[in-house]
C-alpha cells in the first residue's frame, strides 16, 4: 500500500483476518491495523488484525521516476519507474524467477512470483520504461512489475519476436 508520503508491503500471513488483499483494488483507501515484521530484510505488515476499504477508484500515486540505482532501501514498498531498461533474456517467456534488468550500465533484477499475470508472456526485446514496486530478499533490492501494464515499449523500432531461420542451405537462409 502507498499514499503521498510513502509505501509499506502489506503480506497477510498467519493469524490475519479476511481476504486481503482480495478484497482491495487499486485505487481503494484502505485502513490496514497489524503487526510490524521484517521478512528477509523487507519491513512488512503480518499478520492484518483488520482492514476497511474506505473509498474506491481514487488516483492512484504517480511513481517515482529514477535509474536503477532507485531500486533501493529509500525507495522501499514505492512505484518506480525507469526508463529505457533492457531484459537480458529478452526473447524468452517470464516463468517463476529473476529476471535482469540493465540500463545506462546499471543493472538489477525483477521478480516474478507463481501466478503472476506476466507467466507466460514474452520477454520484450526492445527498451522498455519499467514500473513496479520496489521490494527487498535478503539483501538483493529488485523491482516487483504488477503486470504487463507496468511494461512500455520505449522504442521507436523494435522487433516482436526473436528472429527465426527457415530454408537453410550452403547459400543463404530467409
Amino acid at each position: 500500500v502507498q499514499d503521498a508520503t510513502a509505501g509499506i508491503a502489506v503480506y497477510p500471513g498467519t493469524g490475519s483476518v479476511g481476504d486481503f488483499p482480495e478484497d482491495v483494488q487499486r485505487g481503494d483507501l484502505v485502513k490496514v491495523t497489524g503487526g510490524l515484521k521484517v521478512f528477509n530484510g523487507l519491513l512488512k505488515v503480518d499478520p492484518v488484525t483488520s482492514y476497511e476499504v474506505l473509498s474506491s477508484n481514487n488516483d492512484l500515486p504517480e511513481p517515482l521516476n529514477s535509474d536503477i540505482t532507485g531500486i533501493a532501501e529509500e525507495n522501499e514498498a514505492s512505484l518506480l519507474t525507469i526508463n529505457n531498461v533492457k531484459f537480458t533474456a529478452g526473447g524468452n517467456n517470464f516463468s517463476v524467477g529473476n529476471y535482469e534488468i540493465t540500463s545506462d550500465g546499471q543493472s538489477s533484477e525483477i521478480y516474478v512470483r507463481s501466478n503472476h499475470p506476466l507467466i507466460g508472456s514474452e520477454i520484450p526485446l526492445a527498451s522498455v520504461n519499467l514500473t513496479g514496486i520496489v521490494s527487498q530478499f535478503n539483501s538483493i533490492y529488485q523491482l516487483l512489475p504488477r503486470g504487463m501494464e507496468d511494461i512500455e515499449v520505449a522504442d521507436d523500432f523494435f522487433l516482436t519476436s526473436s528472429p527465426v531461420q527457415t530454408n537453410i542451405s550452403t547459400s543463404g537462409f530467409n
